[in-house]
């Protein structure tokens, strides 16, 4: 079973220690997280930013429902750069993932749903 982090936003935390974050005065704070079991979920996302970082860079996604951020891999967005309309994608089926210590979403396949 792989469990993903979430924020209190719904956005999933991407980084190894995802307990704790800088507020606007660079203070460290605790965050509250909730860890669920990975499962596919639908939206419609759109292009937020690129992010690098140690383990490459990677591409955070944002619900254009909720707000929530999802990160998502270079590799697995360049797939999906034919279906952008305007910087946002149609509603479509994600899979949290978790490579290495970072998690991700990535298109969802007929065996995760």
């Amino acid at each position: 079973m792989t469990l993903i982090p979430y924020g209190e936003d719904g956005s999933i935390l991407w980084d190894g220690n995802p307990g704790y974050t800088r507020d606007e005065d660079e203070r460290w704070i605790r965050r509250n997280i909730e860890y669920r079991e990975a499962a596919p979920f639908t939206a419609r996302l759109e292009f937020h930013e690129f992010w690098v970082i140690r383990s490459g860079a990677t591409v955070r996604m944002r619900n254009i429902e909720t707000g929530a951020i999802y990160p998502m891999k270079l590799h697995d967005f360049e797939e999906l750069i034919p279906l952008l309309d305007h910087g946002a994608l149609p509603y479509m089926d994600w899979m949290p993932t978790k490579r290495g210590s970072n998690c991700n979403i990535r298109r969802a396949t007929e065996d995760d749903k």
